[in-house]
């Protein structure tokens, strides 16, 4: 059966820096993002399947909580 690749809309290459570019592919129970114009190639860990060695949330994730957003005045 054949990987499916999905582009990744907006994305920028962190190789060649061209926008839209960008697909993520499964590839044996990894993922991992591909440029299609440059050849770049890396694979993906999600912060959320990361947990610290005592099996508490990382300092990221509680980071998150406590983010507000801003107002810009105009």
């Amino acid at each position: 059966m054949a990987n499916k690749a999905r582009f990744i809309s907006g994305a920028v290459c962190p190789s060649c820096q061209l926008v839209d570019k960008l697909v993520l592919e499964d590839i044996e129970g990894v993922s991992t993002r591909r440029c299609v114009r440059c050849g770049f190639n890396d694979n993906l860990e999600l912060e959320n399947n990361l947990e610290s060695t005592d099996g508490q949330q990382s300092d990221n994730d509680s980071q998150a909580e406590e983010w507000q957003p801003i107002r810009f005045d105009e």
